[in-house]
């Protein structure tokens, strides 16, 4: 049980993603849509004097919720760059991580301690230039 609790907030980590992120963005577009149609009907409502079960306020906040909810959690579940939490360290140590790739200890340690030696930004500039 717990090791899906972790692997469903691992989703929330920099660097990770879901296994299909186009479906997640399609419900992530199909409850913004709704949200946002929910407060635009009842506020039209309002205007036109139709009485609904549920009042503006109310309409306002379960939509913004709805909304807000559907773009941070699932942007963050469905972007590889973007994420809730921190990305996960791994250590040289640890073959947590490499999941059946085919990579051995030794290849594994040369790339991280290539990557540990390695600065891959020196020579480039990376000063900010807007345009």
């Amino acid at each position: 049980m717990f090791s899906k609790l972790k692997a469903g907030l691992d989703v929330f980590r920099k660097g990770s993603e879901v296994a299909n992120p186009e479906a997640w963005k399609t419900g992530q577009i199909t409850g913004t849509v709704i949200g946002a149609l929910l407060i635009a009907l009842v506020n039209l409502a309002q205007v036109y004097n139709i009485q609904l079960p549920i009042d503006s306020d109310s309409a306002n906040a379960i939509g913004g919720g709805i909304v807000a909810v559907a773009n941070i959690l699932l942007t963050a579940a469905t972007s590889r760059k973007a994420g809730i939490l921190p990305a996960k360290q791994y250590s040289s140590e640890s073959s947590e991580g490499v999941h059946n790739l085919g990579i051995t200890e030794e290849t594994r340690a040369a790339a991280l301690q290539y990557v540990n030696e390695t600065n891959v930004l020196d020579g480039l500039d990376t000063t900010y230039n807007p345009r």
